[in-house]
């Protein structure tokens, strides 16, 4: 008989009773194991961003961060997530945010197990959503915040080199500054779209407005420097394959 692969399981609620009893009914199941039980909700957001885990049960009413909102700051990461709360009128809360499951405090062994089987179930295409997303997005920690964040490639306007940061401009006017150099951010993102026109920037030719001597304007209405190294190739570039 095939042995099922061993998922990793995260566990949050702000209540030590409620981890140990959790943690308690999974190690009667085979096939899983408890990579980490946490009571504070930001220090087990950090983690979950640093550390791959297969399956998320979270509580919904905690202190400093509550489960719906650490729940859409990592859904980008393509976690199934399992809610076991006391309050069942914030059923329909959890599955905004996708739960799979919501299990109504105290969890019986039954709802448990049956509830990480539905999560092993949906692994799969969990793993083809997050594969396919991840293709698509970069996870960068912002340097205002100190939190990782997850930009979708398609929607950087302009990458702007500030010292040791860079500002990544995005189409909806929001602007993310971390602290990495132009080139790492610009070797992450992959696009084949996103084109050096200055030591100190890149633009999204995705995006391009108007291009007029040195200096391109974007559809966000920032404007990009060319420099005199860059400017052959950037027109060149854009003669064989964008039209603005």
């Amino acid at each position: 008989m095939q042995t099922q692969p061993i998922l990793k399981i995260g566990l949050v609620d702000d209540e030590q009773g409620q981890l140990d009893y959790l943690t308690n009914l999974i190690s009667r199941n085979e096939g899983y194991e408890v990579a980490f039980a946490s009571t504070q909700p930001l220090e087990a957001l950090q983690w979950i961003q640093n550390n791959p885990i297969d399956i998320l049960i979270l509580d919904l009413i905690m202190p400093k961060l509550g489960g719906l909102e650490l729940a859409k700051r990592i859904q980008g990461l393509q976690i199934p997530i399992i809610i076991c709360s006391a309050h069942g009128d914030l059923a329909l809360e959890g599955y905004k945010i996708k739960a799979l499951s919501f299990l109504e405090k105290p969890s019986s062994p039954t709802d448990l197990t049956d509830a990480l089987e539905y999560a092993r179930e949906m692994s799969e295409k969990f793993k083809l959503h997050r594969k396919v997303f991840q293709e698509n997005v970069i996870v960068i920690g912002n340097n205002k915040t100190l939190e990782k964040v997850v930009i979708q490639t398609s929607e950087v306007c302009i990458l702007e080199q500030n010292a040791k940061f860079t500002k990544i401009h995005l189409i909806n006017g929001q602007i993310v500054e971390v602290k990495q150099t132009l080139d790492t951010t610009l070797g992450q993102m992959k696009s084949s779209t996103m084109m050096r026109v200055h030591k100190s920037f890149a633009v999204n030719a995705a995006y391009l407005h108007k291009v007029k001597g040195y200096e391109c304007e974007m559809k966000n209405g920032v404007t990009a420097r060319i420099s005199r190294s860059h400017k052959k190739e950037f027109y060149r570039q854009i003669a064989d394959g964008f039209s603005i």
